[in-house]
């Protein structure tokens, strides 16, 4: 854990870092001397003023070339994990103009300390979350964006044994920003639905082959736990987060309902709630895929239609495919089928709102 505590020496340094970050310093008259005295401390033995020193060292020189070997050299030699992060993060604006380089980098810090260490431990301490951020965020934006084979090889691997490591779970939860892209980037948005697929096939693969295992077994509905959640949250920006019922953005909801249909196999009330409200937003574009979804997520005696929570959200979407989506209901006797089948499941349970719209129903397709 990194002491904070000031010194004269750190308040010296954070006062000259905060000064060079203004133009209006950079070209002073007493540019050249700020600039001697933190070049001369980027080698530093105190960790803190290492820190402070990361945060400007993208600023140290005018051109490309020389800053990026800066950082680097600085990297491939700084053992303070949370100051590697903040160089790391300098890192971000050179993935777009030499991707290569970065990418060659982020695959040697993966072999080396404390990196190496870092990305495969199974947990993880608060101080760890931030580099932990930052090696993922650049690792998934070399992977979509830029598609550089080494990175891709670290996430994908990652993918492969989601269960693992924190640091497939930092992956995973950072995967949900690349899935809500909107149209014009579905190109890097397929790329992050490949990466969640993976994630999923492995999770399913997982909790088949747990053989009664405990451990692996609630490892296996914890990830899936966060890909449905993640998956709802996405669909509802896709939606305009329901307020406005919306078509998603043209090819989100195909992807999105392959991912879903394989997580309905897993029959976890917390799971199965996530994909009911996410299929909410997606009905709008395929109200009878959506809801047949719904109904293989959804069954009679399932601990989840013993939820109060479980029998507003459903009912409430029954309701709103009675308003919205009735002409569809009339002409595909599946989807009809489909809905009664989940209604069904909660008159069972004995809820009285869906012993009420089961006789609404009844009235209106009789």
């Amino acid at each position: 854990m990194m002491s904070w505590s000031p010194t004269p020496a750190r308040t010296a340094v954070s006062t000259l870092t905060d000064l060079w970050r203004h133009p209006a310093w950079r070209s002073s008259t007493y540019a050249p001397s700020i600039q001697a005295v933190l070049r001369a401390k980027l080698t530093d033995a105190d960790d803190v003023v290492r820190l402070h020193l990361a945060q400007v060292v993208h600023l140290l020189n005018s051109d490309d070339d020389t800053t990026f070997e800066l950082v680097r050299e600085r990297l491939l030699t700084e053992n303070q994990l949370l100051v590697s992060a903040v160089l790391l993060k300098g890192l971000s604006p050179f993935a777009k103009k030499r991707p290569a380089d970065v990418d060659a980098l982020l695959a040697t810090l993966a072999d080396r300390e404390p990196w190496s260490g870092l990305l495969n431990e199974a947990e993880h301490t608060p101080d760890q979350l931030e580099p932990l951020g930052a090696f993922t965020g650049l690792a998934l934006s070399l992977t979509i964006r830029h598609r550089t084979p080494l990175a891709t090889k670290l996430t994908r691997n990652w993918m492969s044994a989601p269960a693992e490591t924190q640091t497939a779970w930092h992956t995973l939860s950072r995967l949900r920003a690349w899935i809500e892209l909107p149209a014009n980037r579905d190109d890097e948005r397929t790329r992050a639905f490949e990466l969640l697929n993976l994630a999923i096939t492995s999770v399913v693969e997982l909790r088949d082959t747990a053989n009664g295992a405990q451990e692996r077994t609630r490892a296996a509905y914890t990830i899936a736990d966060l890909i449905a959640r993640n998956l709802y949250f996405a669909a509802s920006a896709h939606a305009d987060g329901g307020v406005n019922p919306t078509p998603p953005a043209p090819g989100f909801a195909e992807k999105a309902f392959a991912a879903l249909e394989v997580l309905a196999r897993f029959k976890h009330p917390s799971i199965t709630h996530s994909l009911v409200k996410a299929l909410g937003p997606l009905a709008t574009a395929d109200p009878a895929k959506a809801f047949r979804l719904v109904a293989a997520a959804v069954g009679t005696g399932d601990e989840y239609t013993y939820d109060q929570l479980a029998v507003d959200e459903t009912t409430k979407l029954i309701e709103r495919y009675l308003a919205e989506f009735r002409a569809i209901m009339v002409a595909d006797n599946d989807l009809l089928t489909a809905i009664r089948s989940v209604l069904h499941a909660f008159v069972d349970a004995g809820w009285p709102t869906a012993i009420s719209l089961a006789y609404r129903l009844s009235e209106v397709f009789r």
